[in-house]
C-alpha cells in the first residue's frame, strides 16, 4: 500500500444520494475523487437495513441519546440527528412448543442472542411472546430492507433523466406505485387521478367528476394560460381551487394528495400549488396509472450504490467504515486523517462530518416505522396513504404513510412495512401514536386467534365447494353467477378490511433535518456542504440540487454525462447508415403526457397487470 494515491481533486464525506451523484458526475468528468463514509453501509440518512441492522440502529440511537457520546467513531455524527425513540412489540404472539430442538446454526444463534439483547435494551422485561415474535422475524433477516427515508421517483422528471444519461438503468429496479388513498369519514378512500379513476369512482357524483376533470385538465396546461390565474397568483392555492366549485372533500384531495409537497399545500400560493400539482399529474400514464415509481430493495441505499458504482468505474476510490480522526483546512488544502492520510483541493461533506455547526439550522419531524402482517387495503402493496389535518386525534399537520411489501422486495411475503411521517409539534408524537392505535392492532387476544382459525377453515371450505361445483353441468351458468360472485367478493373485502393489521414492531422517533443557514456569501469556496434530504415523497428536489451544485463546481461543463467526441462521431455514422427511420424515433422519456386528452380506448391498463413485473426506466 506504499504506492497509494494520497492527493485528490475532491474528497467527499458521506454516501447519501446527493453526495453519490456528485461523486459519479465529477469522476465522469475526469476529476480524481476519494469517497469516504464513516459508516459500514451506503446511503447516509437515506440508508436501509436488514432486520438485524434495523434493531442495531434502534439500540445505537437509544444509547446515543442516553449517553450523549461524542466522537466515539471519530468525526461522524450520524446518530446525532435521531432522538426520543420508542419501541413497541406486539403482545400475545404464539410461543413455540418447548420440545422443539435448539438451533445449532452459528448465525441463527448469533441473531437470537442479538434479539435478547434488543429486548433487554428496549423493553421493561423479557417477555416470552415478544422474544418468540422477534426471533421469527429474524429468520427472514436478509429479506427485510427497512429504510430510514423511503423515497419514490416521478415517472417523468430530473431523476429519471439523470438515470438515463448516466446509463444506470441496469443497476436499479423499480415498480409502479399502485394507489394513493386519503383518510375520510374514518376510512381510507382511493384518490382519483386519471380520467379513468375519476369516471369510475363511486364516491364522486357526476357533476363533481366534471368539475374535477375541468380543474385537472387546466392544471396540465396552466403554463400556457397565465391569465387564467393571474388574479390569484400570490394568493392561497385553496382560494383559487374554490373558484372551480369543488366540494370540501375534493379540495382536500387536491391540497393534500395530488401534489409533491412535503407538508401539503394548505399554505402554498396559487403559483406554487399549480406547479406542485402539475409535477404530479405530468407523470401519469407512463408506467401504469400512477405518477410514481418505487425503487426496490429499500430505495436510498440502492440509488446511492448505483451512482457509487458509476464513480468507481470512472476511477473513484471508495473507503467505508472509516474512523476519521482529524479533518482540517490548511495551506489551501484539506488534510484528512483516517486509515491513511489524504489531502484534497475541495471538500464535499454531509452535515454528519462537520465540526463547526454554527451555520447549520434544523427542523424536526416525527416518524414511525411499523412492520405488519397485512396491507392497510386488501390486494394493494406499494401505496401511499394521506391523513389530512384534524382527522385523527385532531392532528395539527398532514401525516403521510408509505406502505411497501413483498412487491417492493423490502420484506418477506405476508409482511409489510408502513412508514409514517409528520412535521414535529408539541403533540405530534402523541398524534402518531393515535394513528398507529387507530390503524393497527398491538396485541393478539385468544378470541382473535380462535376467530382467525375459524375464518381460515371457512375459506378453505368455500374453496373446496367452488372446486366441486365447477363441473360441466354448471358451466353454462357461469356468466349468470359472475355478478353474484362480485358482490360476495366485495362483501368479503369489506369484512377483511374491518380486521386491523397487526403491528408486530412499531418504532417512533424524532429526526432533525439539517440545512445550511441562508447567507449572502460563502467564505470558504473549497467547501461544499450537502443538506439533509427532506422526508417528502419524491427525490426530484435533491437531484436538482446535486445537478446545480455540480454546475457551480464545474461551470464550464454543460452536460454532466456527455459522450466523448469519438463515440459521438461513431453514433452519427451508424445513424446515417440506418436512414430517416432512426431520426424519426423519439426517446420514451420525451413523449409529452396527454393523460387528460386521450380517448378512453387509449388509456393505460389497470395497475394489477403492471405490478406483475419490475419496471425499469
Amino acid at each position: 500500500m506504499d504506492n497509494i494515491k494520497t492527493h485528490y481533486d475532491y474528497i467527499i464525506l458521506g454516501t447519501g444520494i446527493q453526495e453519490s451523484i456528485l461523486a459519479s458526475a465529477l469522476a465522469k468528468n475526469e476529476k480524481s475523487v476519494l469517497h469516504i463514509d464513516g459508516n459500514y453501509f451506503y446511503g447516509g440518512n437515506e440508508c436501509s437495513f436488514d432486520f438485524r441492522g434495523f434493531l442495531e440502529w434502534i439500540m445505537n440511537v437509544k444509547n446515543n441519546d442516553k449517553n450523549n457520546e461524542q466522537n466515539k467513531n471519530g468525526i461522524n455524527n450520524f446518530y446525532d440527528s435521531y432522538h426520543d425513540i420508542d419501541v413497541h412489540i406486539l403482545t400475545g404472539y404464539d410461543i413455540p412448543e418447548s420440545d422443539q430442538p435448539e438451533p445449532t446454526n452459528r448465525f441463527l444463534l448469533q441473531n437470537n442472542q442479538m434479539v435478547e439483547e434488543f429486548i433487554k435494551a428496549t423493553q421493561p422485561s423479557v417477555e416470552p411472546d415478544k422474544l418468540a415474535l422477534l426471533k421469527d422475524l429474524m429468520k427472514d433477516n436478509r429479506q427485510f430492507y427497512v429504510s430510514l427515508l423511503p423515497k419514490m421517483a416521478y415517472s417523468r422528471g430530473p431523476f429519471i433523466d439523470l438515470l438515463i444519461q448516466a446509463e444506470l438503468g441496469n443497476y436499479l429496479e423499480f415498480r409502479s406505485m399502485e394507489k394513493t388513498f386519503i383518510y375520510n369519514d374514518n376510512k381510507f378512500e382511493h384518490v382519483p387521478c386519471t380520467k379513468e379513476d375519476v369516471f369510475n369512482s363511486k364516491q364522486i357524483k357526476v357533476i363533481e367528476k366534471r368539475k374535477l376533470m375541468k380543474f385537472l385538465t387546466f392544471v396540465m396546461n396552466y403554463q400556457s394560460e397565465p391569465e387564467a390565474y393571474a388574479e390569484y397568483k400570490d394568493k392561497p392555492y385553496s382560494e383559487y381551487i374554490q373558484t372551480y366549485k369543488l366540494n370540501t372533500k375534493l379540495q382536500q384531495v387536491v391540497l393534500q394528495a395530488i401534489n409533491d409537497s412535503e407538508e401539503g399545500l394548505n399554505n402554498a400560493t396559487t403559483e406554487e400549488g399549480l406547479a406542485s400539482t402539475y409535477r404530479y399529474l405530468k407523470s401519469l400514464g407512463k408506467w401504469g396509472n400512477s405518477p410514481l415509481i418505487c425503487p426496490l430493495y429499500g430505495g436510498g441505499s440502492e440509488i446511492s450504490q448505483a451512482f457509487c458504482r458509476s464513480c468507481a468505474v470512472y476511477g473513484g476510490i471508495y473507503m467505508l467504515d472509516q474512523t476519521i480522526k482529524s479533518l482540517e483546512y490548511k495551506e489551501n488544502q484539506y488534510h484528512l486523517d483516517c486509515e491513511f492520510n489524504f489531502t484534497g483541493d475541495h471538500l464535499i461533506s454531509s452535515i454528519d462530518y462537520l465540526q463547526d455547526k454554527s451555520n447549520i439550522e434544523s427542523e424536526d419531524y416525527h416518524k414511525a416505522i411499523v412492520i405488519t402482517d397485512r396491507s392497510l387495503k386488501k390486494n394493494v402493496d406499494i401505496s401511499i396513504y394521506v391523513i389530512p389535518p384534524n382527522t385523527i386525534n385532531n392532528n395539527k399537520n398532514r401525516i403521510m404513510l408509505i406502505q411497501q411489501g413483498y412487491e417492493a422486495n423490502c420484506c418477506p411475503k405476508s409482511k409489510y412495512i408502513v412508514y409514517l411521517c409528520t412535521k414535529a409539534t408539541d403533540t405530534s408524537k402523541e398524534e402518531l401514536k393515535a394513528v398507529i392505535e387507530q390503524l393497527f392492532e398491538d396485541k393478539i387476544d385468544e378470541s382473535e386467534k380462535v376467530k382467525s382459525d375459524e375464518n381460515e377453515d371457512k375459506k378453505e371450505g368455500e374453496e373446496e365447494k367452488k372446486e366441486e361445483g365447477n363441473t360441466e353441468e354448471n358451466k353454462d351458468n357461469d356468466e349468470d353467477d359472475e355478478d353474484d360472485d362480485e358482490e360476495e367478493d366485495e362483501e368479503e373485502e369489506e369484512e377483511e378490511e374491518d380486521i386491523k393489521p397487526k403491528a408486530y414492531l412499531s418504532v417512533i422517533f424524532r429526526q432533525a433535518i439539517r440545512r445550511q443557514k441562508k447567507t449572502e456569501s460563502n467564505e470558504n469556496t473549497h467547501l461544499t456542504i450537502i443538506d439533509d434530504m427532506l422526508p417528502g415523497l419524491s427525490m426530484e428536489e435533491p437531484v436538482q440540487q446535486a445537478i446545480s451544485t455540480f454546475h457551480q463546481l464545474c461551470p464550464g461543463i454543460e452536460e454532466i454525462y456527455a459522450k466523448p467526441k469519438e463515440e459521438e462521431e461513431e453514433v452519427e455514422e451508424v445513424e446515417g447508415e440506418k436512414g430517416e427511420e432512426v431520426k424519426e424515433e423519439q426517446p420514451e422519456s420525451s413523449i409529452p403526457p396527454e393523460q387528460f386528452e386521450q380517448p378512453e380506448s387509449s388509456e393505460q391498463p389497470e395497475q394489477s397487470e403492471q405490478s406483475e413485473s419490475s419496471e425499469q426506466p
